[in-house]
């Protein structure tokens, strides 16, 4: 499952969840001869085309959509606990409009600025440009030094963080370190065990640890457990360097992240 499908089911359901709450109200309210909000209906028509407008965009925007129903009720059936809460949380927060909705409401705000300070926290403001200096015997990425035996035909080795496509906070969902240097040549078959090859220099064994690990039993243990789901999701890839008969080359390293896709520019200065 894709952020984009998870993000447009996400509104689907919590609009067909919350028109299906109105609808509830009103007909208990018949039923048990209650007075309701007037609004009611008018919530509900526009809830209902909200939900139908949603679905007939992601028809179009959604690549997972054309899948076959087989396919489709696989994916929901793996996803059945994300799907059906989605639905419940619009309808709660229809018919309890008054406590349950500012509670969703706050929660999700919690969620955000916890997530996005542990990552913060982790990673800094990823830098979408720093320098690199190739030397004869090293490469130097902003003051971090990776010893090389040949500068030719090496790249750098980027490790990319993918947040879950549940996750669905207003924060990048690419997150990303320089973790060393590797050979261009690398099959890309063993990418993912980039750092145990023999031509791989750097921090093998670094790990990303988020603020508030360990300091209590109860609150370390939650700390740690949800960032391993949040950075569950991670890959390898290269940035192959241009090889050079000068040394030492000074280099500029432009990060482009969109979406969940991560490219860089190398621009030569010296």
């Amino acid at each position: 499952m894709t952020f984009s499908f998870s993000l447009f089911s996400a509104l689907f359901l919590l609009s067909l969840g919350s028109s299906a709450g109105c609808l509830i109200c009103m007909l208990s309210g018949k039923i048990f001869h209650k007075s309701v909000l007037k609004s009611r209906l008018t919530i509900f028509c526009v809830l209902l085309s909200l939900a139908i407008a949603i679905f007939a965009f992601s028809l179009i925007v959604i690549p997972e959509m054309y899948a076959s129903p087989a396919e489709l009720l696989d994916m929901a059936g793996k996803n059945i606990l994300f799907l059906c809460g989605l639905f419940a949380c619009g309808l709660l927060c229809s018919v309890f409009w008054r406590s349950i909705l500012p509670l969703a409401v706050s929660c999700f705000i919690a969620l955000s600025v916890f997530t996005g300070i542990k990552l913060y926290g982790a990673f800094g403001a990823n830098e979408e440009i720093f320098s690199l200096v190739v030397q004869n015997d090293a490469i130097k990425v902003n003051g971090q030094n990776y010893p090389v035996q040949n500068p030719q035909g090496k790249s750098l080795v980027i490790k990319k963080y993918t947040l879950p496509a549940a996750l669905l906070v207003p924060l990048p969902r690419i997150w990303y370190e320089v973790c060393g240097v590797a050979d261009t040549s690398t099959d890309s078959l063993f990418l993912s065990d980039i750092t145990t090859l023999s031509h791989f220099s750097g921090d093998a064994d670094r790990s990303v640890v988020f603020s508030g690990e360990g300091n209590e039993v109860f609150l370390g243990g939650f700390v740690q457990a949800y960032r391993e789901w949040l950075l569950k999701k991670s890959s390898f890839q290269l940035i192959p360097l241009d090889d050079s008969s000068v040394y030492p080359s000074l280099y500029t390293v432009k990060i482009h992240a969109g979406g969940e896709v991560l490219s860089a520019t190398l621009v030569r200065n010296l």
